[in-house]
């Protein structure tokens, strides 16, 4: 268990702040999207957009730039289609599993917080929260930030830190909805509930 506190980073372009627990590395950070690597496999993104696409609406080879989709309400159905058509474009046989999830509400978007497992040549233990909705003419766009980690029991181990990280951040940008770590959502969850307690010990 981890007892040091957050080191507490600004961003170069002046748009907020992030406490970075040992072992962490802010890699990349515009505006509100910031990753952020770990120990063990471990990684930390938060708002990360991306856009989709209706199978129908699909020309010009779009679909190497977007997410096809049957439902671009859906940010289930859209995460999954995320994950095994990046599978697919890698060479890499990849499949979503979800542990559990629940709704939450999201301005002119549908929102889920998810625990869930990523199958096959890249597995990956995560938990995070995911949005989706239409643009109009048969695009749509995803909003998702999550953590995770290579490994169940690297996922298990750093959790804690990783959520702490999360809801220390601090931004210019975006609603409140998706900006705040859901961290009583993960505690919620049984599979994310003691490491979810956790994290009051490190703020």
């Amino acid at each position: 268990m981890m007892q040091k506190k957050l080191k507490l980073q600004n961003f170069a372009d002046g748009t907020g702040s992030i406490g970075i627990a040992p072992g962490f590395t802010l890699l990349d950070q515009k505006r509100d999207s910031i990753i952020l690597k770990g120990p063990d496999g471990t990684q930390v993104a938060l708002g990360q957009y991306g856009t989709t696409i209706v199978p129908q609406a699909v020309q010009f080879g779009a679909e190497k730039f977007t997410t096809v989709t049957s439902d671009l309400s859906d940010p289930v159905r859209s995460t999954a289609d995320f994950v095994e058509q990046t599978g697919r474009k890698t060479g890499k046989l990849m499949r979503l599993k979800i542990l559990e999830q629940r709704a939450l509400p999201a301005s002119g978007m549908r929102a889920v917080v998810l625990r869930y497992r990523v199958e096959g040549a890249a597995p990956f233990e995560g938990f995070g929260f995911f949005a989706a909705g239409p643009v109009g003419s048969g695009m749509g766009q995803t909003y998702a930030s999550f953590i995770g980690a290579t490994s169940a029991a690297a996922f298990k181990k750093y959790a804690p830190a990783m959520l702490a990280i999360w809801q220390s951040r601090k931004t210019n940008f975006g609603s409140k909805a998706f900006t705040d770590v859901p961290v009583e959502m993960a505690e919620q969850m049984e599979t994310m509930r003691l490491q979810a307690i956790e994290v009051r010990k490190l703020l």
